[in-house]
């Protein structure tokens, strides 16, 4: 949560309070996480929402909305859309927040899912094309 103007005399010292206003924040941009994942009828190699993904990766999501690498990269939502996981962890990593030093180190764990997925997609389909 971005504390803003006005907010700085609340109860921040007050688990409970903190942990109430983390919950409001998830519930939030679970939501922003959803409206982005829709499809879009426009590009039909889009068939996976945001519900279809992996548990995993759906919380990578949600994260990358807090600090707005998601909203702000429409081609990488677009790959996830389509099953993509490797294209789509290249298309993460191109970002100006990717070279930042914070940005680097807050995507690093999601882009390496996505590779480590993208691997066991490989396989997967290497073994039903071997059928």
């Amino acid at each position: 949560h971005l504390i803003k103007k006005g907010e700085e005399d609340l109860p921040w010292y007050d688990p409970r309070f903190v942990h109430d206003v983390f919950l409001e924040d998830l519930r939030a941009h679970a939501a922003i996480a959803v409206r982005l994942f829709e499809l879009d009828p426009k590009v039909p190699e889009e068939t996976i929402v945001l519900a279809d993904m992996p548990h995993e990766m759906q919380a990578f999501i949600i994260d990358g909305t807090f600090n707005g690498m998601i909203g702000q990269s429409p081609k990488t939502r677009s790959l996830l859309k389509q099953g993509n996981w490797k294209e789509a962890a290249k298309e993460y990593t191109r970002s100006d927040f990717w070279d930042t030093k914070g940005g680097k180190r807050r995507m690093t764990p999601f882009v390496e899912y996505l590779r480590e997925h993208a691997k066991i997609q490989a396989k997967r389909q290497k073994a039903t094309t071997n059928d």
